[in-house]
């Protein structure tokens, strides 16, 4: 993967992969919480990944309700076991990555390369400043009940009073629309009110104490499928 985009940058120009990382060749950042940290194997997936239970992880790590994160434990530490984390730090982990492409020698602690650490980490927060990150809005009831409105299908609800121009509902349809905003309202008002519980009771009733057992039983919830027996 790294090569793929190293072709496209030259020596005087670093890479801004993320927030959280930054490729400056041959040399790669990584700050913070990664989740997935495991080395894959040769010919990965068919059975070469070196992690050698996948039925204990890693486990999908971004799961949300209405916009809020529901981790799988609420121990940190649990949790990050379940999605395989490594913790790199604010100072992060620095990697040479032309002579180390798996990323397996953090430099980062090695007297020798401090300079080029720092160096990178002033990149990183320069580019970041620097980065474009608009106000993409909240989520708004009007775009539920535009949704309704339309027989079930999102469309543009800002100043739209003409774009649906000869578009109507028959009655059956409209009655339905009604129904909808109503359950909508309601459910704005408790998480408005009351999100904390909403979501409690939502993940309670989806079974998200279960998830884990549930990836660890099933043999179809796994990273490396043996596709090849032989």
């Amino acid at each position: 993967m790294i090569y793929g985009v190293v072709s496209l940058v030259t020596c005087q120009d670093p890479l801004h992969l993320s927030a959280n990382a930054l490729l400056w060749w041959p040399y790669k950042l990584v700050t913070g919480t990664q989740p997935y940290s495991f080395w894959q194997g040769t010919i990965y997936p068919n059975c070469s990944v070196t992690v050698k239970d996948l039925k204990d992880g890693p486990f999908f790590s971004d799961m949300h309700v209405f916009g809020i994160p529901v981790p799988l434990s609420d121990n940190t530490t649990q949790q990050d076991a379940y999605t395989f984390a490594e913790d790199c730090g604010d100072g992060g982990c620095l990697f040479n990555v032309e002579v180390d492409p798996t990323e397996h020698n953090d430099l980062s602690q090695d007297p020798a390369y401090a300079n080029q650490l720092f160096k990178m980490q002033m990149k990183l927060y320069w580019k970041n400043m620097q980065n474009f990150n608009p106000n993409r809005g909240e989520p708004a009831l009007q775009a539920c009940d535009q949704g309704a409105d339309l027989g079930g299908f999102y469309g543009p609800f800002v100043d739209a009073e003409d774009f649906y121009e000869g578009f109507e509902l028959n009655a059956r349809q409209k009655a339905v629309a009604e129904a909808m905003k109503e359950q909508f309202r309601r459910l704005n008002h408790s998480l408005d009110n009351h999100l904390e519980a909403v979501i409690e009771r939502i993940t309670e009733q989806a079974g998200l104490v279960e998830l884990v057992e549930l990836f660890k039983q099933s043999p179809n919830m796994t990273l490396d499928q043996c596709t090849n027996e032989d």
